[in-house]
This record gives structure tokens, sequence and C-alpha cells, in this order.
């Protein structure tokens, strides 16, 4: 049951017959706003601090990911 969940959740369809012609992975928009935090220095700024419990409110989670409360902090990236 558990595998069928995570099957579901990545979106993974299993074909009877035939072949897979092409395969298209894209970074996640979660992916996409954890490289972008990475290469803001005012989110590594924060970060720092963060991973100490300095800043109230600011903390960073086990893929590195810098949250204020329960938001997520997104770097001011017109790309996303």
């Amino acid at each position: 049951m558990k595998l069928a969940k995570e099957v579901c959740q990545m979106n993974l369809q299993i074909i009877p017959q035939g072949t897979l012609n092409a395969l298209h992975v894209r970074p996640t928009l979660a992916d996409q706003i954890k490289e972008a935090q990475d290469n803001d220095e005012e989110i590594q700024h924060l970060k720092e601090p963060s991973g100490r419990k300095e800043l109230s409110g600011f903390k960073v989670d086990e893929q590195g990911k810098l949250w204020y409360e329960d938001q997520i902090c997104i770097p001011l990236d017109e790309a996303l």
C-alpha cells in the first residue's frame, strides 16, 4: 500500500505494452526555490543564525530550505 501511494505521489504510471520513447525530468518548485535560496546572499545570511536558533521564527529544514514559521522563504527571483 505504501509503494502504491509513493507511485501515485510521483505521478508514475505502469505501461502494460509498448515502450517509453521519452522521459522528461523537471525540477519541482521546491527544488527551484532551494536553488534560488542557495544563490541568494541575504538568504544565506539568514540561514547561518537560524541553524543556531538565534532568529525567532526562522528554521532550516532537513533539505536545507529556509522557512519563517510555516512559510518557505522565497528569494526575489523573477524566474520563480
